[in-house]
């Protein structure tokens, strides 16, 4: 019996089989370096809230205390509204409400004079107009290196760092909170909240807080906060996420979040206070 063309057969199922193995293995590795490219192209377009999935309160906290670099931040009159650009997303701190992410069009740009940016959350859109010159936030005696106007009515004072009253600067946190003891109070058409403030220690002080309305909404509160170096402080329970401080030349400027088991649904104990 030939056993020739057995064996050519064989050679050439042999070589047919590794053909396929190599083009097999040739495709998984260019499907892995689509995958891979794929994947470094969502890291960097992504935004911080869907990557990163962290609380506006969290990031809020780590931007006031200096924590998390940003690119540029903008400070308004009342409301007193604070906005941080970090590459495209924003952090919105509305105050008296919860902060909320959002996505610039494009990244701030400090080598530019005059720029104009738009930001949104699916749901919610605004223009900001930036402009290298002396700003104002409306309540403090800060001097701001640029000046901002949101949705073309609400102006305010901008920089690419904290700005920071040179006085206040100069003393320490625990003399900060000094000149700042007393009663303070916040009133309006619907709601009038007392505040109480007394230093007791380095770095953080004693507060009460009550508040009312003439519908017979109540509240009270009391507890120590803990002051950072901007001048800002901040008090937290089990059962109250945060108060914020922001202490000003002329007043204390107050926001909760989540301290509805210490009011009624009617009333809060956010507000300016002088």
């Amino acid at each position: 019996m030939n056993k020739l063309p057995l064996i050519l057969a064989l050679l050439l199922f042999g070589c047919t089989a590794n053909e396929q193995i190599d083009q097999e293995n040739d495709r998984i590795q260019s499907k892995t370096l689509e995958n891979t490219q794929d994947s470094i192209q969502l890291n960097e377009t992504e935004s911080l809230s869907e990557i990163l999935q962290l609380d506006p309160n969290d990031v809020l906290e780590e931007l006031r205390n200096g924590e998390r670099e940003f690119d540029f931040y903008a400070a308004f009159t009342e409301p007193f509204w604070t906005i941080y650009f970090i590459d495209e997303d924003v952090v919105f701190d509305h105050a008296w409400e919860a902060p909320e992410f959002y996505k610039l069009n494009r990244e701030f740009d400090p080598a530019k004079d005059k720029q104009s940016l738009t930001f949104s959350n699916g749901e919610k859109q605004w223009e900001i107009l930036i402009e290298k010159g002396e700003g104002s936030d409306g309540m403090s005696e800060i001097s701001y290196p640029y000046s901002v106007k949101l949705n073309n009515e609400l102006y305010g004072g901008g920089g690419k760092e904290l700005c920071r009253e040179t006085q206040k600067v100069e003393m320490a946190v625990d003399q900060l909170a000094y000149l700042n003891e007393g009663t303070y109070t916040f009133h309006d058409s619907h709601r009038t909240s007392l505040l109480k403030i007394k230093a007791v220690r380095k770095h953080e002080f004693d507060f009460y807080m009550e508040t009312g309305t003439e519908e017979g909404c109540t509240g009270r509160i009391e507890g120590v906060g803990e002051l950072y170096d901007d001048g800002s402080a901040r008090f937290t329970t089990e059962d109250c996420k945060a108060i914020y401080f922001q202490f000003v030349a002329n007043g204390i400027s107050v926001k909760e979040v989540d301290c509805d088991d210490f009011h009624g649904a009617r009333c809060s104990f956010g507000g300016f206070y002088d």
